[in-house]
């Protein structure tokens, strides 16, 4: 039962935004406000925050104007509308300055904007296509100036703001949810699928399919008690059925996505900042990108200019490693990153169709998915069409040592004959995991081990390689403007010693 100053507040506030609402706006009106509301009410209730002392009416007012600014939008706006967040906050200091019991207490005041200013941290960590695939934080300043005049009521107030999202995100998801967010996003002119992967879902406006994705993978990640998590468990699988009903009705391959069941069995912790997101080259500029990858012999040749290329989920057995080797470290990497990514975000690196670039540690690094070449052996052991792993074997390694069994990754096919790759195709039994790099004559099987072996490319190129370790690598593609290492270095070649006897192997 409301008090009747609580009753008084609440019904000024919602005539207030009844009447700077348009009626048209169903995505972040009135219905959705009274909504989150009402969600925010429940999880309050959880055994999460029994011992909490929780002011119900800022979470309330928070709740109810957390959008407010929608309604604010001018022309000028950026298309996904980040500077609602601040003009929200705005709204709410207006409204509520002029209303009790809000008139007579600042701090109340400023935590409802402190809760609106940040309760889209989740949105605005991913990637946004609309701003180059950057990611965004639209209220820094605001947020900072607002949070230092609350730290003595911290906890109380994140446990708010927890609630806020928790409830604001769980409006995003399930079938009701899906449909909301496809039309909205259709209605501003985002694809309904991306390229490259349709249903790619790393990236905020890349396509109405990923906005989807993404609405309830944030409702997971910031789902704040055990029972929020299964009904955002349940959102999700709802939000899939929508997709696949929709992928249906347009005639596109459903495939669900790889990280399913690993989100399930991995705890979200959307706030660590040891991980971020900084910004996400998509589909069609890793495309074009591969079209100018050149050879590390000749500068001029490009291999995949007039290649075919593709964005596959693919069977790890499938694909032939190019390396008898892995490095320990690498291959640990890149299962400390896939938990992080997990974690921080619901997004899976094994399943990644464009370049991400991403801080961690203090460092930038930059991650794009492993590449495939398919074509014709004509010598070594494995002869006939050949899925030759060219670039990202610690990842497939780790994946596969890891019970997976496919992995997504970019398939070229008609690279022309005279462009052979630099090493003959080995079996996965053949790679063995290492400390250091080994001595470069056990690094691979080199198609052309020595200068004497090398063939005669005076016909298509002027450049002529002067030693065995040029002849080895003249084929090399160069794939160093998409994130790979290239050419790790060896060890000198020792003196005296047969071939095949470093420890470890290659």
């Amino acid at each position: 039962m409301l008090a009747g100053n609580d009753l008084n507040w609440r019904t000024r506030v919602l005539g207030r935004l009844e009447r700077i609402f348009a009626p048209s706006e169903q995505s972040h009106g009135l219905d959705h406000a009274i909504h989150v509301e009402r969600m925010g009410l429940e999880i309050a209730k959880e055994p999460e925050f029994a011992d909490i002392p929780l002011d119900m009416t800022v979470l309330r007012a928070a709740a109810l104007l957390h959008d407010a600014g929608h309604a604010a939008a001018e022309p000028s706006w950026s298309s996904d509308r980040g500077e609602h967040i601040v003009a929200g906050a705005r709204i709410a200091r207006e409204i509520l300055t002029a209303i009790l019991p809000f008139a007579q207490d600042e701090k109340r005041l400023d935590q409802v904007c402190y809760l609106i200013l940040n309760h889209d941290q989740t949105n605005y960590s991913f990637p946004i296509a609309t701003r180059d695939g950057e990611v965004a934080d639209p209220v820094s300043e605001e947020r900072d100036v607002i949070r230092a005049d609350n730290l003595a009521e911290e906890k109380k107030l994140q446990a708010m703001l927890a609630i806020l999202n928790d409830a604001d995100s769980r409006s995003s998801t399930g079938s009701t949810g899906a449909e909301k967010t496809l039309k909205y996003s259709v209605s501003r002119g985002v694809p309904g699928f991306a390229s490259g992967n349709p249903l790619n879902a790393w990236m905020w406006e890349e396509s109405a399919v990923g906005n989807v994705r993404l609405a309830a993978k944030r409702a997971l990640l910031d789902a704040c008690t055990a029972a929020s998590r299964e009904l955002a468990w349940q959102g999700y699988r709802e939000a899939e059925e929508y997709i696949e009903t929709f992928c249906k009705n347009n005639g596109v391959k459903y495939t669900a996505e790889m990280c399913r069941e690993a989100l399930r069995s991995t705890p979200p912790n959307p706030r660590d900042t040891s991980l971020e997101i900084t910004r996400l080259e998509p589909w069609g500029r890793l495309a074009s990108a591969l079209q100018r990858v050149n050879l590390h012999g000749d500068a001029l040749l490009f291999p995949y200019a007039a290649a075919t290329i593709e964005s596959r989920i693919v069977e790890i057995n499938r694909l032939s490693p190019l390396s008898r080797y892995v490095l320990a470290g690498q291959v640990k990497l890149h299962e400390q990153l896939r938990g992080l990514f997990l974690a921080k975000y619901a997004l899976d690196p094994l399943d990644l169709s464009g370049i991400i670039e991403f801080r961690w540690e203090g460092k930038t690094y930059r991650m794009g998915p492993p590449i495939v070449e398919v074509y014709q052996e004509e010598e070594g052991e494995l002869k006939g069409e050949v899925w030759a792993l060219v670039d990202g074997l610690h990842r497939c390694f780790f994946a596969k040592r890891s019970g997976l069994s496919n992995i997504r990754v970019v398939v070229i096919r008609q690279v022309p004959s005279h462009f052979p790759l630099v090493p003959l195709p080995v079996r996965w039994e053949d790679v063995t995991e290492v400390e250091d790099v080994p001595r470069e004559t056990q690094k691979r099987k080199f198609r052309y081990p020595e200068l004497r072996s090398f063939l005669d490319i005076s016909w298509f190129s002027g450049a002529k390689p002067a030693t065995d370790h040029d002849a080895r690598y003249f084929f090399f593609r160069d794939l160093s403007p998409l994130a790979s290492l290239g050419i790790r270095q060896s060890p000198p070649e020792l003196p005296h010693v047969a071939e095949g006897t470093t420890a470890g192997g290659s």
